[in-house]
């Protein structure tokens, strides 16, 4: 990954523990527990920030939260977000910080899942400067899957996913960011065909030109 990661910030402390307790009729599991030095934004240069994410069960139901918890040194302000995700899925204990929609705020996300080759699958949670709370971006979690390339000078991320034959096929597609939303720009795939009673693989990338999408590169070869 292209780490595009704000400098500024600090790993001052980590821990990661599994451990259970009892909140009245509730079993609390904490899954992931960290403390940080960030810097949110040029306007917020310090914080001491908080992340956990804990799993809420009793007998009917199993819920997983995020909480934030972050400190501003400057005027001891603290902003608290508990989020219950309503989403099924199995924590992975990888998250990375970043300015991923090219605001100048610090965003994060969380790995959700992985595919038989290990990709993964991520949330995306979005920073809101307007109400000091982290959202989730379900059009960047739903698109960004697999290995991702930040690319802060034009406003980009790549995305590439593995396929089958014998590691040869798989796709690429790349987004422009606008307004937190995301604009597919280009795509590229490698896949096998059979062409003549023989199989070759068959590399092709379409652009958005002017509004309308172009083949811009096909290619045939052989398996080397």
């Amino acid at each position: 990954m292209n780490k595009l990661i704000i400098t500024s910030f600090v790993l001052i402390f980590f821990h990661k523990l599994i451990l259970s307790q009892t909140n009245g009729n509730q079993t609390v599991k904490i899954l992931y527990d960290s403390t940080y030095q960030v810097s949110l934004n040029q306007s917020i240069p310090i914080l001491i920030g908080k992340f956990k994410i804990f799993e809420l069960d009793n007998e009917k139901t199993s819920s997983s939260l995020y909480e934030f918890k972050f400190l501003n040194l400057n005027d001891k302000s603290l902003f608290t977000q508990v989020v219950d995700t309503v989403y099924d899925f199995v924590y992975w204990p990888d998250h990375e910080f970043g300015d991923f929609n090219f605001d100048g705020y610090l965003d994060f996300w969380t790995v959700i899942n992985r595919d038989v080759k290990a990709q993964p699958g991520y949330h995306f949670w979005i920073f809101n400067p307007a109400n000091n709370t982290f959202e989730i971006n379900q059009e960047f979690s739903d698109s960004l899957v697999c290995n991702l390339d930040f690319n802060s000078r034009d406003s980009t991320i790549s995305t590439g996913c593995q396929g089958g034959c014998v590691g040869m096929c798989g796709s690429e597609s790349t987004y422009k960011v606008n307004d937190n939303h995301l604009v597919l720009i280009e795509t590229s795939e490698t896949e096998q065909v059979e062409i003549n009673g023989e199989w070759k693989f068959r590399s092709s990338t379409h652009k958005l030109i002017n509004g309308n999408w172009q083949k811009v590169k096909e290619d045939y070869f052989d398996y080397p």
